[in-house]
Formats: C-alpha cells, structure tokens, sequence
C-alpha cells in the first residue's frame, strides 16, 4: 500500500553583514518515478525571489532563484506531498562479463568514471577486487557494502562536503555521502556501473497515518546490473523500502547537492536546516 508524505526543507543563512548579487540553485523536490508520485510541491524564498524550475543534465528537478538587492539573511522553504510505493527490484543479472562489453561501458561512461570525490586509491581498488574475486554483480554489491560496514562507523561532524572516498575510509568514520562515496568508488573500480542518489529517509519503521518525525536528507546509491538496483551503504541495507524518497542522481554529491550558490558579501556561518516529514 502506497505513503503518502509531507516533507518540509527549510534552509536558514545568516550573513555577518549585508550581501547582494545572490545566485542559487535548490535540488529539494522529489522526483517523478515509477514509486513514487510528487502529489505538490513549493519552492520559496525570504527575501522573495521569483523561482524557476528546470531539469538538469541528470534529470533532477532544479528550482533557481537570484537576489540582487542587498540583504541580511536568507531562508528557503521546499515543501512536498510525496506518495510512495515501491516496486520490488527486478532487475536482470548480467555477469560481469557482459557489463565489461564495449556498448556497455560506452552507455555507462559517467557511471563507471571516477570523480574528484570518488577517486580511487590502489588500497580501494585492491580490496574491490579481492572481496569480488568470482562473483556475480549482485553478490559483488553485497560484499561491498559488507566489507564498508566493517570497516566505517557512521559518525557526523568528522567530515565535511568535500571529502573524498579515500579520505572517508583513512578516516574510517563519516556520514550517508561518504558511505556512498566509498562504495561508488569500489564499485566503479571492478566496473560495474553506479550512481549517487540523494533524497530524504523517513526515521521510523512505523508507517501510521499521522505519525510526525525529524527527518533528513540522505544518500545512498544505485547500481546498473541490467537495470537499476538501489540499496543503502550507510544502513547496510540491499533493498529501499517506502521510507526511502528519491530527489537527485548523478555522479556524486556534488551533482545533488540540495543548495548550491555564490554571493557577493562576507562568509557567512553554516546555514541551520532542518527536515520535518510526516505520514499523511
């Protein structure tokens, strides 16, 4: 039976003193999927600005804005109504062997490329291919995500946006985006293709009508294995259930970063957000 949710974004700046020529661009509204239909959504600003909305290269739905008066703060509001019911994974399994084929990888170039945040270290690529020696795609994602959650703890404050998979695993501890990171890494290096999914989780296993919760953005990823398969890293989980709500895909975080933007002013502190989601 289909979720229906309201989710609510709400991004605060405060700047030290007054700034102008504000340029931004806000990836916060689900996507229409074959799971999940977008029911309503909003997008606005304080000061106002008018929003437009486009999709981008990897088909996330964008909602822009500029400001050119000078002002003091700023706060941008995503509201949406989402129903989800998620088909269960059916995809095909091809061997490794017919991923490695020329049309293949011509198809999944993008996919099977490292990034600056995904770049892959002699350490990742030896372990990729010595926990997937043998097996199928499928089980080659398994043992991934196993072998990341032995050796990550899930810890936020330890890293920031910018930290690449090779600095996730030094590390050994980090957030949803460096566990994906990591597996996107590890994946890519033995060539099966993947992509970063950004979206918001719902916290509670109970799917009451009514029930009201501090949500969060999350990111987890998906693999081409004669269709697309999502599963989680950060959770260890193989299969997404309905708590799962999709917003963005590309390579990597930084091409679904929910807030992206330049201003003409002072560095202003890190923005307050917060993720209200409730079952309707």
């Amino acid at each position: 039976m289909a979720i229906r949710f309201s989710i609510s974004h709400r991004t605060e700046y405060l700047y030290p003193d007054s700034v102008s020529s504000s340029y931004n661009e806000v990836r916060m509204i689900p996507r229409q999927t074959e799971s999940q239909r977008v029911l309503t959504f909003s997008v606005a600003t304080t000061p106002f600005a008018p929003v437009y909305q486009y999709d981008d290269y990897f088909g996330t739905k964008v909602s822009a804005f500029d400001l050119q008066g000078s002002h003091e703060s700023l706060v941008i509001s995503a509201d949406s109504i989402v129903e989800v019911e998620r088909i269960p994974s059916s995809t095909g399994r091809l061997t490794r062997l017919e991923l490695s084929e020329d049309d293949v990888r011509d198809r999944f170039f993008e996919y099977l490329t490292e990034t600056p945040l995904t770049s892959i270290s002699q350490e990742i690529r030896l372990a990729a291919e010595a926990i997937t020696n043998g097996l199928d795609p499928e089980e080659a994602i398994i043992a991934c995500v196993g072998w990341i959650n032995e050796r990550m703890e899930f810890e936020s404050g330890v890293t920031r946006a910018n930290t690449t998979a090779i600095e996730a695993l030094g590390i050994g501890k980090g957030v949803c985006q460096d566990f994906s990171h990591l597996c996107l890494a590890m994946l890519r290096s033995v060539g099966i293709p993947t992509r970063y999914v950004s979206g918001y989780l719902f916290p509670l296993s109970e799917s009451e009508r009514g029930l009201f919760a501090e949500g969060q953005s999350h990111a987890w990823v998906e693999a081409w294995i004669g269709g697309w398969r999502g599963f989680d890293p950060a959770n260890g989980l193989l299969e997404l259930d309905d708590r799962y709500i999709t917003v963005g895909k590309g390579r990597d975080y930084l091409d679904v970063a929910p807030l992206l933007g330049i201003y003409t002013g002072t560095v202003s502190a890190p923005p307050k957000v917060s993720v209200a989601m409730s079952i309707l």
